[in-house]
């Protein structure tokens, strides 16, 4: 697993923060840097989520619940 930052996806839905750490499962040298559904996690506060790896629309799905704490 490599862990990786990111500061394009969509903002944390709890802090409004846009960096957030992917935990990459891709394998080495397979061309990608994230798969669909790696886990997410906001830099500022600790919300996760996962990856919605779909090519040029890729993006993270926060975890809902979890932005109401």
């Amino acid at each position: 697993m490599t862990e990786m930052n990111i500061d394009w996806g969509m903002e944390c839905p709890k802090c409004n923060h846009n960096e957030a750490k992917i935990d990459s499962t891709a394998e080495p040298n397979s061309g990608y840097e994230f798969m669909d559904g790696d886990v997410v996690t906001c830099l500022k506060c600790g919300n996760t989520g996962e990856m919605d790896a779909r090519g040029e629309d890729s993006d993270i799905c926060w975890n809902e619940d979890e932005a109401n704490d």
